[in-house]
């Protein structure tokens, strides 16, 4: 049996005016309940702009962000 999603995304993107590449290009995973995730890369790959986008703080350009069954961002 599948335990809830408690944590889904799907294609986030999320461009800086500066760049011409994104900070985070088309990430899509999904948590369930009891999951563990770990979030690891080099220094300016995205990782706190994603958490950022999931918290809230900042709004992706592409995505869809669904926190315990509420859809928050797309």
């Amino acid at each position: 049996m599948t335990k809830p999603a408690i944590l889904h995304l799907e294609g986030i993107t999320k461009h800086f005016e500066q760049t011409t590449e994104p900070a985070v290009g088309n990430v899509s995973f999904t948590l369930h309940e009891g999951d563990l995730l770990g979030l690891v890369g080099p220094s300016g790959c995205g990782k706190t702009t994603l958490l950022r986008i999931v918290a809230g703080f900042e709004r992706p350009q592409a995505g869809l962000v669904v926190l315990a069954g509420r859809k928050v961002t797309g």
